[in-house]
């Protein structure tokens, strides 16, 4: 492993705590050698680990009386790499460590919730990497197998003896090494290629179909499954700080923009089809959905405490 790679992980790892975190540059980085991702892997995985394990940690050396620390590594509150003193700390502790905790299998379900407005990335597995979007949640339930609400984008080293499944309202995607992208308003499911090719099977269909990079597929509560072709660059664009769309249906444009602001927006039934193509910056919800409005072409109006898109009759 390379020491100065590691610590530059570990520094992007510490960075996605503050609000200041420079998503573009973070991309950037991951993207300019294929050793930064896998370090950032590896220092993700180690640091949600450690993080799991704190209580354990704990119980196991209390008759020890070490105050609450073992082997130097503090167990009271959340127990982060980056509290334990710093990038070069943390690139240490990897190269020590090696792959005696990276390969510990998760026994329990394990839940990743990113908070409204704020990506995660999680290190699921060797190998196996997500971002979460904001307001989003991603369960690990077992080796391989996955389940989400809202979005995320997956990135899986190719490995043909493991699948990896990712269950998203009663729709199952596999995959064995690819770069997509999933979001859900919990009934729509999109699914957007990068590299690599998934299958998207509709709930109780024998029959799955395959999406290759280049291409999109949607699934609605019918099992109807539509394939497109789209824009790779347009894929997990929130992850860089604008929403991109390339023909995506309204709904799920409405939930991303519920998600990261924590506030609802909702189409009704003759507009939440229609697709949208356009960019979305970052905002108050109040700006994204008249950014919408504009781009789109519907009417908004207020419902309780959301907002609902609707058909523009002067269109």
């Amino acid at each position: 492993m390379n020491d100065d790679i590691h610590e530059m992980a570990a520094v992007w790892l510490q960075a996605q705590a503050r609000d200041d975190m420079d998503w573009q540059a973070f991309t950037s980085w991951l993207e300019a050698d294929p050793r930064h991702r896998e370090a950032f892997d590896d220092v993700a995985l180690l640091d949600e680990r450690v993080d799991g394990l704190r209580d354990e940690f704990a119980r196991d050396h209390a008759a020890n009386d070490l105050d609450g620390d073992v082997d130097g590594v503090a167990v009271h509150g959340r127990g982060r790499l980056w509290r334990w003193g710093g990038a070069a700390a943390a690139a240490g502790i990897i190269l020590a460590v090696g792959g005696a905790w990276l390969s510990r299998p998760v026994v329990e379900p394990v839940t990743y919730a990113a908070a409204t407005g704020v990506n995660r990335n999680v290190a699921v597995a060797d190998g196996l990497s997500a971002t979460v979007s904001g307001g989003s949640r991603l369960t690990v339930r077992g080796a391989g197998r996955l389940s989400l609400q809202g979005s995320a984008f997956f990135d899986v080293r190719h490995d043909p003896s493991r699948a990896v499944v990712v269950d998203v309202s009663g729709y199952e995607i596999r995959d064995v090494g690819t770069r997509f992208e999933v979001a859900s308003d919990g009934v729509s499911v999109r699914v957007a290629v990068t590299q690599g090719a998934v299958s998207l099977r509709a709930p109780g269909s024998a029959s799955p179909v395959r999406v290759d990079a280049g291409y999109a597929a949607t699934g609605g509560a019918d099992g109807q499954v539509h394939l497109v072709r789209t824009d790779v660059t347009a894929v997990g664009g929130w992850r860089s700080g604008r929403f991109i769309y390339d023909r995506v249906p309204l709904s799920l444009v409405a939930a991303d923009i519920s998600r990261f602001t924590g506030e609802p927006v909702r189409t009704d039934s003759t507009v939440g089809g229609q697709t949208f193509s356009g960019v979305l910056a970052r905002g108050s919800r109040d700006s994204m959905v008249e950014s919408l409005r504009q781009l789109a072409g519907v009417r908004t109006r207020r419902e309780g405490d959301a907002i609902l898109l609707g058909p523009d009759p002067r269109r």
